[in-house]
């Protein structure tokens, strides 16, 4: 899936899956069109459903308590429940076993 598509799948920004993928927590390969030869790059449905398996978003989380995300994040700062770790880039997205 393209970046675009494996963010709207996620529920957070193209940066943050570029984040994500940077930090090695998404695959990304590269394909290339046939008729334009011209190289793309997409996330691996398998990378994205092994992150799944393991993290849940804020987007996530939102939809499926029923909350906004500005306002899910504030309670899970002010709860000290800290997001996955990406290089230097804060990227929402929280372990499953840990916001339950």
């Amino acid at each position: 899936m393209s970046i675009l598509e494996a963010a709207e799948h996620l529920q957070i920004s193209a940066a943050a899956i570029r984040a994500l993928r940077d930090a090695g927590y998404l695959e990304q390969i590269r394909r290339k069109n046939p008729d334009t030869n011209h190289q793309r790059a997409l996330i691996t449905l398998k990378s994205v459903e092994k992150f799944e398996s393991r993290f849940e978003t804020i987007g996530q989380i939102a939809t499926r308590i029923g909350v906004r995300p500005m306002h899910l994040a504030k309670r899970l700062d002010e709860d000290g429940i800290e997001p996955v770790t990406t290089m230097g880039r804060l990227v929402r997205a929280y372990e499953r076993d840990v916001v339950g």
